[in-house]
């Protein structure tokens, strides 16, 4: 006969009832014996509470397991009406109130700059990439709304970057690469182009077959920035004549473009054009056109002659700028340069990769020496700032302005070379035209500051005009270590917007626009001193009477310590 206990069940649910556990005497009960070693002489309790436990573990589990069920289903269901309450109010997101516009705008402002831009640190899987627009098909896959908006977007798909260097190690085959380059530029409907489109080889069908699919949407180009082999022109037949939006072209080059160097010529909005390649073999402009032309030397020792020769080619109509980028040590300065007459609006000189700072003045001299700029109304004289502040020498300048008749035309002056204040001054002298005037302490010591007391003083507005220079400034700028006197600043800055005190109505200068001043520090060269509070109180007063706009700041790319502009439309 079965002498297993019968479960118990619960009288109120009819369920399985658990047998009572052992108390705390009978627990405490087994381990004095087991403490003492002896054996009990009454062993049934403890063979029968054996016998039952089996079968009452096996209940426990089986509780265990269909509450467990119980508490996944309790589990699932909840989790599926959170779902659906979360789904709910999804409704009410606000991103999904936003109109189509805006977020196209916020995917546009969302894509970081390495997702197109060409670096010498690509690599075939970031080419792969960049040429499906990855990061666009990730944004395609947060709902079927986003799927619709980016895919029908042309906007969107209206940068093409590609590098085709490195398609022969990409992981899959040319035909594969050029099938999502043909969808993204089809993705792109009508929408203007920019390209940025990286060749090194003219010769290659690969290449070749890339520059063939995008000369098919050349109606399309806008912007477009090439670093080629020349003779890779030569597969841009179909773009010839057929170039209607072209606005900006930027080309880096190496070869010859043969035939093919026409492809450019007609473009009838091109406007602003970049060249870095020898000139004689540089491709067909439309001059007549152009409202900006930068020339960057070639890496070839040559002389100034054919790149300064460049802007005699720009029409005066446009009031053209010219840019000429120099590595220094691509220039041979024992070449003499023929005058030249160029009728540019403005002209815009940068040294780069300059390592003896004293072969400024030499490479000054040869241009300065060649040109006459009679309609010029704007010069920039920049540097490398990564190189030797190159020395400033007025032994060829002077001539240069009074050739040019500077002191009817030059409006705006921004030099950032090592230079005196006399010399400075002795430059401002002949230049009582200018409205604007950028300078810097380049030299980051005080022998070689260019703003001081002096110059500050000599700018200083006074009842006779022929006592003080630049009569006309509206816009001073300064890159200093600070060697100047605060008070003196003051002065000069009160003297151009205040009379007696109380500003005047000429304070609005020769452009009606108010007098604006800025105050940069060098980041890298230590300062003499830090502006004082009590002159930034004072300018503030001026700032928050609508008398003057300024600024100071370590930097021009960090906030500034003070920074206001004007409202014209201001009480």
């Amino acid at each position: 006969m079965d002498s297993t206990p019968t479960p118990t069940l619960c009288p109120d649910c009819a369920t399985w009832k658990p047998r009572p556990l052992p108390d705390r005497p009978q627990v405490n009960r087994v381990h004095d014996i087991l403490r003492s070693n002896t054996h009990p002489l009454d062993t049934s309790h403890f063979r029968s509470a054996i016998s039952y436990a089996a079968p009452e573990l096996a209940r426990y589990d089986s509780e265990i397991e269909r509450l467990e069920n119980g508490l996944a289903r309790m589990v699932a269901a909840r989790a599926a009406l959170q779902s659906y309450i979360d789904t709910c109010r999804s409704i009410f997101a606000p991103v999904r109130r936003l109109p189509v516009e805006l977020l196209v705008e916020i995917f546009a402002m969302s894509f970081t700059s390495n997702a197109e831009e060409l670096t010498e640190n690509d690599t075939p899987a970031g080419e792969m990439d960049r040429i499906s627009k990855k990061y666009l098909l990730q944004l395609s896959q947060v709902c079927s709304h986003w799927h619709v908006v980016v895919m029908s977007t042309a906007r969107l798909w209206s940068t093409i970057s590609l590098d085709a260097t490195l398609w022969p190690a990409c992981p899959t085959t040319t035909a594969n690469l050029l099938g999502r380059l043909t969808t993204s530029l089809a993705r792109g409907g009508n929408h203007p182009l920019t390209l940025e489109i990286g060749l090194d080889n003219g010769s290659d069908p690969n290449e070749s077959l890339v520059m063939e699919a995008l000369a098919q949407h050349s109606w399309r180009w806008r912007n477009v920035y090439l670093w080629i082999d020349l003779e890779s022109l030569k597969c841009l037949s179909n773009a010839k004549g057929n170039l209607p939006l072209l606005d900006y072209l930027c080309i880096t080059g190496v070869g010859q473009p043969g035939t093919a160097a026409d492809v450019f010529a007609t473009a009838p909005r091109l406007k602003s054009v970049i060249f870095e390649g020898e000139v004689i073999h540089m491709p067909h402009f439309p001059w007549e056109q152009l409202e900006h032309f930068r020339y960057i030397t070639d890496g070839l020792q040559s002389g100034l002659h054919a790149p300064l020769a460049l802007m005699t080619r720009m029409h005066h109509d446009r009031a053209p700028k010219f840019t000429l980028s120099v590595h220094v040590e691509d220039i041979d300065i024992s070449i003499e340069v023929p005058p030249l007459v160029a009728d540019v609006h403005h002209f815009s000189l940068e040294l780069l990769g300059m390592q003896s700072r004293f072969l400024a003045p030499q490479l000054l001299g040869i241009i300065f020496k060649a040109l006459t700029l009679p309609r010029l109304h704007v010069i920039t004289i920049d540097r490398d700032w990564e190189s030797p502040a190159p020395v400033w020498d007025n032994t060829h300048f002077l001539p240069f302005a009074a050739r040019s008749s500077l002191h009817d035309n030059l409006a705006e002056l921004e030099v950032h070379f090592e230079m005196s204040d006399a010399e400075l001054l002795e430059c401002l002298a002949v230049l009582p035209m200018l409205t604007s005037l950028i300078i810097s302490d380049c030299g980051g010591t005080e022998h070689h500051a260019v703003v001081t007391d002096n110059l500050l003083r000599r700018l200083t507005r006074t009842d006779d005009p022929n006592t003080y220079l630049v009569p006309r400034l509206n816009f001073f700028s300064v890159t200093s270590i600070l060697t100047y006197t605060d008070d003196v600043y003051w002065s000069f800055l009160a003297s151009r917007v205040l009379r007696d005190g109380w500003p005047v109505e000429w304070f609005l200068g020769f452009l009606g626009k108010p007098f604006q001043a800025c105050i940069w520090w060098l980041a890298r060269v230590p300062r003499e001193r830090e502006i004082s509070g009590e002159f930034l109180s004072r300018v503030a007063s001026l700032v928050g009477a609508n008398i003057v706009g300024f600024q100071a700041g370590q930097d021009p790319a960090e906030p500034p310590l003070v920074e206001t502009s004007l409202d014209p439309d201001s009480p």
